[in-house]
Formats: C-alpha cells, sequence, structure tokens
C-alpha cells in the first residue's frame, strides 16, 4: 500500500484507520506477524472484523502475501500484488518500483501490471530505474527466476 494523503490519515485508533482505508484509495500501515495492519501508538487493526466497499488495491511487502491476501480482499479490496514467498530486497526493490510505474505512468490493470514487471526481469533494462536501483539491476544474473516469478496478483 501507499502513502495515505496527509500524514494524519491513520493516527492509531481504529475508527480513524477505518475511515482512510475507506475514503482513501492510498494508505500505509505496516503489518503484524497475524495479518493485522500496525497502526500509530502501537495500536492494531484486525481486517477479519473490517467490511469495506468493493474498491482498492493493496501491494504487500515479502512476507505478507499469505497472511494478509484473503484478510484484504475478504475486507473489501479488489485486488492483492505481493509474493508468494520470500525474496531478496533487492529484487522486491525493483519490483515495486516497477509495479507503480505500470500502475500509474502506464495505466495498466493489476494482472497487466504484473505481467510487464516479470517480462522485464527476464531482459532486465537498467535505464529504466532511477540511479540506485539501475546499480542493483546491474547484478540481476544473480536473481533466480523463482524470485521475480513470486510476485502474484489476486482479484476479484
Amino acid at each position: 500500500m501507499c502513502r495515505a494523503p496527509g500524514p494524519a490519515a491513520i493516527a492509531g485508533r481504529s475508527a480513524v484507520a477505518l475511515r482512510a482505508l475507506r475514503n482513501s484509495s492510498c494508505t500505509a500501515c505496516g503489518v503484524t506477524g497475524t495479518g493485522a495492519l500496525e497502526l500509530a501508538r502501537f495500536a492494531e487493526l484486525d481486517l477479519t472484523s473490517v467490511a469495506l466497499p468493493r474498491a482498492g488495491l493493496a501491494i504487500l511487502p515479502p512476507d505478507h502475501y499469505l497472511p494478509l491476501a484473503d484478510s484484504l480482499l475478504n475486507a473489501g479490496f479488489t485486488g492483492v500484488i505481493g509474493w508468494r514467498n520470500p525474496v531478496p530486497v533487492s529484487v522486491a526493490a525493483i519490483a515495486t518500483f516497477l509495479l507503480h510505474t505500470e500502475l500509474v505512468d502506464n495505466s495498466r490493470t493489476p494482472a497487466e501490471a504484473v505481467r510487464e514487471v516479470r517480462r522485464w526481469f527476464r531482459n532486465p533494462d537498467p535505464s529504466m530505474l532511477p540511479p540506485l536501483l539501475a546499480g542493483q539491476a546491474q547484478r540481476m544474473d544473480e536473481v533466480r527466476e523463482d524470485d521475480w516469478m513470486a510476485l502474484v496478483y489476486r482479484g476479484r
């Protein structure tokens, strides 16, 4: 998930967090080991008790897809992008940048964006990346196909 408009969008109380999730297409939260959203001041929001209007795409970091994808879909999100298994930080960083580029700049659907990111990893082109990520892309021969193929989309 990306940053919410305004620093106080999620202030640590469940009611505030729910309002932010309902009214914003872009909300940033951490994720607990049990799949709850981490809010400010050490509060948590268990998504199993949440019903949101059907809308929104969640992009999850590695290690959170399996415990959280179903909860987000059941809570009302229409799609979840994440990783089926842990991947190196460099792969996740490059893939996340490319995902946002495909979704926002190229107006692709989530499934199309995942497909384009996988296509990029088959034939990496560092010139498409900002300098810091381009340096990591120079070492793409170290990346296993299992890493970038772990990026998946589930949606309704």
